[in-house]
């Protein structure tokens, strides 16, 4: 019996289908407490460098295991594989919006009714689930922020319309330079090819959106408080800010134009 098949199938044995002198073996499964903290993260190239495991470092910590789905576009992320765990991240819709052809308010906000109807596909496969919506990271490119901000501002607005299992990922302001560009200091310079990179965020950036996206989940679990000591900023005995309280002033952050596009 596997988890997924917990979500599909009912398993037992009907009263009276057991003959005389016939012996059945039960094998009872026990799922550890630390189920309720599985995360599925669904993203961009932005959560590539995001990982599980135990190391607390360089990981999430065996308190929240889970598994990455790859999702470069909204069309690309499937409902299916959400099933069977207690979180649901998505950071998803950059690709979609740079596109030339995504010029008007209405192509935004189509594409943000899109990601609504995916998150709505997930809770209709999986009521139990939490989903906790990244809003789209601003970018070194000033006109198409202007896509990313009308798109976060619809996306925030249906979500809080989709109930209590249904969450915005916060602190995401923090990647903003004061003009609205993505920081320097959290952003890579150059992508793969030698051109300049208007979109991705370095590892330092990374631990940023990792610390963000695991503070949300914790909160929304623990309402922000450790059982144990009582009132907490703490997980697994790291400071929540420990990923992003030590940033520099942003006066040290290089231009505060970022890439002008």
């Amino acid at each position: 019996m596997t988890r997924k098949s917990q979500d599909f199938f009912r398993h037992a044995i009907d009263k009276g289908s057991i003959a005389n002198g016939t012996r059945f073996s039960l094998t009872f499964r026990c799922v550890s407490w630390k189920n309720r903290n599985s995360t599925c993260i669904i993203g961009d190239s932005n959560t590539g460098m995001l990982n599980f495991g135990v190391n607390k470092r360089s990981t999430f910590g065996e308190l929240m295991p889970g598994q990455k789905y790859w999702a470069p576009c909204i069309k690309d992320i499937t409902p299916e594989s959400c099933i069977s765990y207690s979180n649901v991240v998505i950071l998803c819709g950059i690709n979609d919006i740079k596109k030339a052809e995504v010029n008007r308010h209405d192509d935004v906000r189509n594409l943000a009714n899109s990601l609504i109807d995916k998150i709505k596909q997930i809770k209709q496969l999986n009521s139990k689930c939490y989903v906790s919506v990244c809003p789209l990271l601003p970018t070194k490119s000033r006109e198409l922020n202007h896509k990313v901000n009308f798109f976060n501002c619809v996306l925030a607005s249906k979500v809080a319309s989709l109930g209590p299992g249904v969450q915005c990922v916060e602190g995401f302001h923090g990647f903003a330079e004061h003009d609205g560009t993505l920081v320097d200091h959290l952003s890579k310079t150059l992508d793969r090819y030698g051109g300049l990179d208007i979109l991705h965020l370095n590892p330092y950036g990374a631990r940023v959106l990792a610390g963000l996206i695991k503070r949300c989940i914790f909160f929304r679990l623990n309402k922000g408080v450790d059982r144990r000591r009582g009132p907490s900023n703490r997980v697994n005995g790291r400071l929540y800010s420990s990923v992003s309280g030590g940033l520099p002033p942003a006066s040290q952050w290089g231009s505060r134009d970022g890439c002008q596009v």
